[in-house]
């Protein structure tokens, strides 16, 4: 039974620091689509690769254009065909030429490349081309080849700029949600400890979590790196809140809405609001446009962070909110005495949602994991006690 407590709290910490974690990625995703820095990195590592007169005349060309409709935005991610496409039509115009039955159906295409002039928008390049061309010894489609898998290459060392940036980030977004929501992980692993009811609401909660994440469909993620010219990060799996933690507003059995008895006499009653919030998640107005908008995620994650009833956020005891006001000199005082009280536990917490989503992700799963194998054994113990 020891054991399993232990495990039980285990599932518990996990499940908390996943919920910061997404979280984070969901601040990390606002903050993105402001300051647009997959394009910026996608463009930045393009004129690395290109010069900047070429580049410019690849982000024209009708083929990448049209990938962005808004002229005021640039693309966060081009394919590296598109890619090679416009990279090629753009060095030649006149379309590539291959001398079939020739010893080198390429050295026409070598000549071309090899007399472009110093004032070339494609001169930076010249030698790469030169080197792909020698190297697919006369296949027009190994030189394209080498030309994706060239720009590949480059996008693998954007993504290592990207990871870098956002792991960056999520680490200074952790101190403020942390400091946010009050998450000192010492006084919630006390919690989950001494009460048996809440930790076991707690993993029931993850473990719905947990079923409900199953086969996750595919979102995407700040956190992994990007990989063959998107900038924005392979797709990863950004769970979402199960129904059994949130539930979505349903009918009753006769199929009205479960707030309809207390309103049908007066809809603005104190009575029927009360029911309404009792039936209507906390995040339905958030995600009402987009269930899968950075907004909508950040809201589901702290609904369901709230929904827990472990000693999160502020209250008017001992951790009341010390405020904003820092021209005040209360405000230095109530933060000070507040980071006396929770300094351990929230850098606690701060470094285990650093670790990003996908790790809680993967160990949680493991924790439900060893749980299934476990209880079973347990009961089989007790039973045979009896006999």
């Amino acid at each position: 039974m020891f054991g399993s407590t232990i495990l039980d709290i285990a599932i518990g910490m996990a499940f908390v620091y996943l919920l910061l974690s997404l979280v984070c990625s969901a601040a990390n995703e606002i903050i993105e689509a402001i300051v647009k820095a997959r394009a910026k990195h996608l463009e930045t590592g393009i004129q690395n690769l290109l010069g900047k007169g070429l580049s410019e005349e690849i982000y024209g060309h009708r083929l990448v254009s049209g990938l962005f409709p808004n002229k005021k935005r640039k693309p966060s991610y081009i394919p590296s065909k598109t890619f090679t496409q416009a990279l090629l039509n753009t060095v030649f115009p006149d379309g590539l030429s291959v001398e079939e039955g020739t010893a080198n159906p390429l050295a026409k295409l070598r000549e071309t490349v090899a007399g472009l002039s110093s004032n070339s928008a494609a001169a930076p390049i010249q030698g790469a081309l030169l080197a792909m061309i020698d190297d697919a010894q006369g296949d027009i489609n190994k030189f394209r080849a080498n030309v994706d898998n060239w720009y590949d290459a480059a996008m693998d060392r954007v993504s290592g700029w990207y990871k870098r940036r956002v792991q960056f980030i999520i680490m200074i977004l952790a101190v403020f949600v942390v400091m946010a929501f009050n998450a000192d992980s010492i006084s919630v692993l006390k919690a989950l400890a001494n009460n048996k009811a809440l930790r076991e609401s707690v993993v029931a909660a993850a473990d719905a979590y947990a079923k409900a994440n199953a086969n996750p469909s595919p979102s995407p993620s700040p956190t992994p790196p990007p990989t063959s010219g998107q900038t924005n990060g392979t797709p990863a799996a950004t769970p979402t809140i199960p129904p059994a933690a949130t539930p979505s507003p349903s009918p009753s059995p006769s199929g009205t809405p479960c707030w309809e008895e207390a309103c049908k006499d007066d809809p603005n009653s104190a009575a029927c609001k009360v029911k309404k919030s009792e039936c209507i998640p906390c995040w339905e107005e958030a995600c009402k446009d987009d269930p899968n908008s950075p907004k909508c995620k950040l809201k589901r994650s702290q609904c369901e962070l709230e929904s827990l009833g472990l000693p999160l956020g502020w209250t008017t005891g001992d951790d009341k909110w010390p405020g904003l006001r820092f021209w005040e000199k209360s405000f230095w005082n109530d933060w000070y005495a507040q980071l006396w009280r929770h300094w351990l536990g929230w850098l606690l917490t701060a470094l285990a949602i650093s670790l990003g989503a996908p790790y809680w992700i993967d160990l949680q799963n493991k924790f439900n994991v060893i749980r299934s194998t476990v209880k079973p054994k347990e009961k089989s113990q007790e039973e045979k006690s009896k006999d």
